[in-house]
């Protein structure tokens, strides 16, 4: 992408699990990495998520204006005792 632009990451999510998602007690948030999320650090689940069943959740990324190659890691936290539940990443090359 070139210098400066900025985009809407997204990843679809499926609960292979045995119980709900509940949307209040899942966040969104960066992890490490290059910090590219601009004045957002936290989203949450727009819904309940069921086992078997998907959602997909946001982030809007601002790379770094220099060119070179970058990393985040994003992941869930249970709200209730702050534990990581999930990671998934995003690469972004900047021209």
């Amino acid at each position: 992408m070139p210098p400066g632009g900025h985009f809407r990451a997204s990843w679809t999510l499926l609960n292979s699990g045995h119980k709900t998602w509940q949307a209040n007690q899942l966040i969104l948030t960066f992890i490490e990495g290059t910090q590219m999320n601009g004045p957002n650090k936290v989203f949450r689940l727009a819904k309940d998520v069921r086992p078997d069943q998907t959602t997909t959740v946001y982030a809007f990324i601002y790379p770094p204006k220099v060119p070179g190659n970058y990393r985040a890691v994003w992941g869930l936290y249970w709200t209730k005792d702050n534990s990581l539940f999930c990671t998934f990443t995003v690469k972004v090359t900047v021209k």
